[in-house]
């Protein structure tokens, strides 16, 4: 009985399968989306409304315009900014500083009239001569005008016991690389300088100390002749030497005086 049940079953079921298919009905098309109308009383209203703050903001943000602006490099830059600087006021020099250099002019033209001989003596030889006092030597040397004559226009006196010549220079027999040369080369000093009047013996001389060169050179105008002694300072000393070295060449040029002319 169950066998005849489960083959009518088979047998029936096809058809049933079939009836199903044809009661479905077919799926309707997807609608496809509208905008939904609006009527002119509508879009009158919507061009009167209030905007809202971010509509706002866009409409009053200007458009950027798609023209190239000019590109100012680094030179471009600094010559606008200097452009806009306001000059100052000239500085001018102060008369301390244009009559050293009027000074200095009027040297450099004087020992431009001649040729001094390049040799290790430094020609001509000095004239070494006995003083009046035991123990002491007088040096008579040139100005920087008068070499040609070969006639000494000057003499200092010196102690043969702080001193010793060396063709035209002095050399200190107790403070080491104390040297004074008595017949000094004019040239540039390196800043700063400190420039005054001294009275040495009987004469105003022109001294000048540069710290950097270490040396102090002092200069006498005597028209038509110039005078230039220069002192050599020890260094890495005390300060106390330095200063004895001063004073002991401080004292051989008080002694300086003039021979006259020939």
């Amino acid at each position: 009985m169950r066998a005849a049940r489960l083959m009518l079953c088979l047998m029936l079921m096809p058809f049933f399968v079939l009836s199903c298919r044809e009661r479905v009905p077919p799926s309707a098309p997807a609608a496809t989306p509208t905008a939904p109308s609006v009527s002119p009383t509508s879009q009158q209203a919507i061009a009167g409304a209030t905007p809202t703050p971010l509509e706002a903001t866009l409409a009053s943000t200007p458009v950027a315009s798609a023209t190239p602006t000019e590109y100012c490099d680094l030179v471009c830059q600094d010559a606008t900014a200097t452009a806009k600087i306001t000059p100052g006021v000239p500085q001018l020099p102060s008369e301390e500083y244009l009559e050293q250099e009027r000074q200095y002019l009027v040297l450099l033209t004087r020992v431009a009239a001649y040729t001094r001989t390049p040799t290790p003596t430094r020609a001509p030889t000095p004239t070494l001569i006995l003083a009046d006092r035991p123990g002491y030597l007088i040096y008579e040397g040139l100005g920087y005008i008068t070499p040609s004559s070969g006639r000494p226009t000057y003499r200092v006196t010196y102690s043969l016991a702080q001193w010793r010549v060396e063709g035209d220079r002095l050399k200190q027999q107790q403070i080491r690389d104390c040297i004074l040369d008595l017949w000094g080369l004019a040239g540039e000093l390196l800043p700063p300088v400190e420039v005054k009047t001294v009275m040495l013996g009987e004469f105003a001389w022109k001294r000048a100390f540069a710290p950097r060169e270490a040396s102090i050179h002092y200069g006498l105008d005597m028209r038509p002749d110039y005078y230039l002694l220069v002192l050599y300072l020890p260094k890495d000393v005390a300060a106390a030497e330095v200063q004895q070295c001063q004073a002991a060449a401080e004292e051989v040029i008080a002694t300086f005086e003039l021979i006259g002319s020939p």
